[in-house]
This record gives structure tokens, C-alpha cells and sequence, in this order.
């Protein structure tokens, strides 16, 4: 599959994962950001945005695009950035790839997710199906942000999610639950490389959790900021990410 890449800058490869409903538009900032001193990678998922709607709606087939596209560009050793389904999807190319991958920052990704939280999801999948799924991801799109969220700038991410087709949220939503709810977990305890997730104000995860799983995992959440932290906090994000390179000689 020839996935739609913006390809930026020159040495040290970083590559970032938009989440599901998105696109690579939702890592503008870090494109820019990093950019000057990197080689940024930012793919539109299969389904998404402009690379093609075709193949199966699962964290595994995303996975092994992205791999198929970092082989046929010659690149390994990549540093991977995966925000909410995205970073499910860097955990599973990271856990299935790991020649692939250097390290891993995971963006408000569902690794061990809050039980009630996960339960929440569950009962939006099965509104999903139904006639009344637009209500159903409207409901979803509204507990995403905090009142910080600039109105402006969450227009546009609540449209493209609410415009999505019916079939991308209901199969992406059960990819996401799917994957959560099987090995997840133990990708993530059993990767080799180093790790971040960065939270935002209110966490997805079981901070106590992941750590119990993987003490050598560094952990940040920033202020005042819904689930796109990337967008709403991106200064925050990009010093956490910076740090991490430097902590681990990435650069």
C-alpha cells in the first residue's frame, strides 16, 4: 500500500502516528518543530486522510503499512511518536519490528486504559452501529477536550471526526478495543527499547499500572490539555520529547 507521507528534513528519522478520525495534520506542530533538526516522517493511517481507503481496519494491518513504507525508504532505527489508536499502532510496529524502531513516545495512547473508561468505549462501539451513530460520536468528541481547549483550533479536529464514514468508526473504535483488550498490555511490558507516555490532564491510563508493568517507563502530563495534546499543548509535548531524545542519545 503507498501510504501519503509528508517527509521532512534530513538525519535522525522521526516518525509520528496520528490517531483514529485523524490525520497527519494533527502533528503540524511537531512537523515544524522538529523538522529543523530531524527527518519528520507523518503518515496518513490507511483509511485516513489522504492515503488509500483499503485493507483491513486493524492496529496490525496499519502497523505493517508503515513498516512496508520505512523498508522501501531504506530507513530503521526510527524514532516513533504514536498518539491515541496511533499509539497502539507504534506499539504493535515496535513490539513486531523492533529493528525498526529505536524508541517509543506514546501520546495519550489506551495502554492498560482506566477500566470505566474502557467500559465507556465499549458501550460507544455498539451505538456506533446504529442509526444514531452520529449522535453516538458526537458524545465521544465532547469528552475529549478541556475548557482550555482553544474553540478555534478543536473545530476543525471535532468536524473531521464527526465527518468520518460509519464504517471507519465502527471499525476503528473495535480495532482499538480489540487490540486493548488482548495482548496490549504485554507488547508494552516486553518491548526492548526505551519508552515514554505523555498524558494529558485527565490520563486514559492506569499511570500505577503501566509502571507496575514497566518501571523503566518515563512519564509526563501536561497542563491543560485534553486528548490532543500534541495540538493543545504542543510546546509542552515537544520540550517531553526533546528530553527524551537527549536522556537516551537518539540524536
Amino acid at each position: 500500500m503507498n501510504l501519503s507521507v509528508e517527509d521532512r528534513g534530513g538525519a535522525d528519522p522521526m516518525l509520528f502516528i496520528h490517531g483514529w478520525c485523524g490525520d497527519r495534520s494533527h502533528f503540524g506542530h511537531q512537523l515544524d518543530h522538529f523538522g529543523q533538526t530531524h527527518r519528520v516522517l507523518v503518515p496518513d493511517l490507511p483509511w485516513h486522510g489522504r492515503s488509500p481507503a483499503d485493507g483491513p481496519i486493524t492496529v496490525a494491518a496499519f502497523a505493517g503499512a508503515i513498516a512496508d513504507h520505512l523498508d522501501n525508504a531504506g530507513l530503521e532505527q526510527v524514532l516513533v511518536v504514536g498518539h491515541s489508536l496511533g499509539g497502539s499502532v507504534a506499539l504493535q510496529l515496535a513490539s513486531e519490528r523492533p529493528d525498526l524502531v529505536r524508541g517509543l513516545v506514546a501520546l495519550d495512547a489506551g495502554f492498560a486504559m482506566k477500566r470505566d473508561l474502557l467500559a465507556g468505549f465499549a458501550q460507544i462501539a455498539t451505538e456506533l452501529r446504529t442509526d444514531k451513530y452520529r449522535h453516538a460520536i458526537q458524545v465521544l468528541s465532547n469528552g475529549l477536550y478541556v475548557p482550555s481547549d482553544d474553540p478555534a483550533v478543536r473545530a476543525p479536529i471535532e468536524e473531521q471526526m464527526i465527518g468520518t464514514s460509519q464504517r471507519v468508526l465502527v471499525d476503528g473504535i473495535q480495532a482499538s478495543l480489540d487490540y486493548l483488550n488482548n495482548d496490549a498490555d504485554e507488547r508494552y511490558a516486553a518491548l526492548p527499547m526505551p519508552v515514554a507516555v505523555l498524558s494529558g490532564s485527565d490520563p486514559l491510563s492506569d499511570v500505577a499500572r503501566l509502571s507496575d508493568m514497566r518501571p523503566d517507563t518515563l512519564f509526563g502530563q501536561v497542563v491543560a490539555s485534553g486528548h490532543y495534546i500534541q495540538v493543545f499543548a504542543a510546546e509542552q509535548v515537544n520540550v517531553m520529547i526533546r528530553q527524551f531524545v537527549r536522556v537516551f542519545n537518539m540524536a
